[in-house]
């Protein structure tokens, strides 16, 4: 306790419910998981790497193996500081293993995805969320109201226009008299006009 206390530098708020069960282990794990359904499950070990035949024969004694195989939550194991620390300076020293840590002092610590240089390599193009929604909608051939490119039409936006005058209404019956009258008042006139010239005629003969 005293070792959590003395990393949490932030003066966090730290809840810790300690509850005792009385079970087979493997089953009062997954009864507890079941129960509280935790976002995921940190175990313990005893810092022993078990491998080829002796890992196959020690699995049903390693519990963190267990919940590593069978945990239906994802699962992070932590070995003892001790171990930790012993495990990191032997890599430290392996020759093997300082071609990434020659890389990161040539560029002082600095990994390239994290330098300013880094946005000439992003060939990705990055839309906006209107436009991935609009291409989504196009490509699986949605309607307007999942596409928020498209705007709704606002009718008061809209300029009035000039409404007809109720009443002048077309009226085929007089549209037609007036059309007779036309052609009847040019067929006057061209009888006018045919007796004018007869009577011209008549004049010059006598």
């Amino acid at each position: 306790m005293k070792g959590i206390v003395a990393r949490n530098g932030n003066n966090r708020a730290i809840n810790i419910v300690l509850e005792y069960a009385v079970g087979k282990l493997h089953t009062t794990f997954q009864v507890l998981i079941q129960m509280y359904q935790p976002a995921m499950l940190i175990v313990g070990t005893r810092g022993r790497t078990l491998g080829g035949l002796q890992g196959l024969v020690n699995t049903r004694n390693s519990f963190s193996k267990y919940c590593l195989q069978y945990s239906p939550v994802p699962v992070v194991v932590v070995r003892p500081t001790e171990k930790r620390i012993k495990k990191k300076a032997k890599r430290a020293n392996d020759s093997a293993r300082q071609t990434y840590v020659s890389m990161l002092a040539a560029n002082a610590g600095k990994h390239e995805a994290d330098s300013e240089a880094s946005s000439i390599y992003e060939l990705e193009v990055h839309n906006s969320p209107d436009e991935e929604a609009h291409q989504v909608a196009r490509a699986l051939g949605l309607p307007a109201s999942f596409d928020p490119t498209i705007k709704p039409l606002n009718h008061s936006q809209i300029p009035n226009r000039r409404s007809p005058d109720p009443t002048a209404t077309a009226d085929p019956v007089n549209e037609t008299s007036e059309n007779q009258r036309v052609v009847k008042d040019d067929v006057s006139v061209a009888a006018e006009s045919d007796d004018d010239d007869d009577d011209d005629d008549d004049s010059g003969e006598f």
